[in-house]
């Protein structure tokens, strides 16, 4: 998986979007991001007040070292 977009890059598309630069799809188009990218990150950022990623988690356990 690849790692997340920085942080002043979602904060920019955010304040672009809150700003009333355009929809959705609009804003998307000017950051050449998914539209439901765009989506995800205002909602997050009304929802949390931020919008720092969240952890990544999940996977397969490796079973290397695990029958100690």
């Amino acid at each position: 998986m690849s790692e997340p977009h920085p942080i002043e890059l979602r904060e920019r598309v955010v304040k672009a979007y809150e700003g009333g630069e355009g929809a959705y799809h609009v804003i998307a188009a000017m950051f050449s991001l998914g539209e439901a990218t765009v989506k995800r990150w205002v909602w997050r950022f009304r929802e949390r007040g931020s919008v720092v990623p969240t952890p990544k988690g999940g996977g397969t356990p490796s079973a290397i070292g695990a029958s100690e």
